[in-house]
């Protein structure tokens, strides 16, 4: 089984107010899209077989199937890759 590499997530120009607000802001934007961007590459190695894309996250299957519902993704969509 092969690991999952994630790239480096650039947040989007946005400038810090002192109350730090935009500061979160910047990083939950950049988690989401590293998550989305790491669910998605697990799902397209492993052909849209959740369980096995859960393992490969090193995460498991309910966290994963969570993470999908909250992001949109389908495994559906990757099954046409096999």
């Amino acid at each position: 089984m092969s690991s999952v590499e994630v790239a480096a997530v650039e947040p989007a120009a946005t400038s810090v107010h002192a109350n730090g607000f935009a500061l979160r802001r910047i990083v939950t934007h950049a988690v989401t899209r590293a998550e989305v961007e790491a669910i998605r590459h697990a799902l397209g190695l492993t052909h849209g077989n959740k369980s096995r894309a859960a393992r490969l996250l090193r995460t498991n299957y309910t966290t994963l199937h969570a993470k999908m519902r909250r992001h949109g993704i389908s495994a559906q969509e990757f099954l046409a890759q096999a």
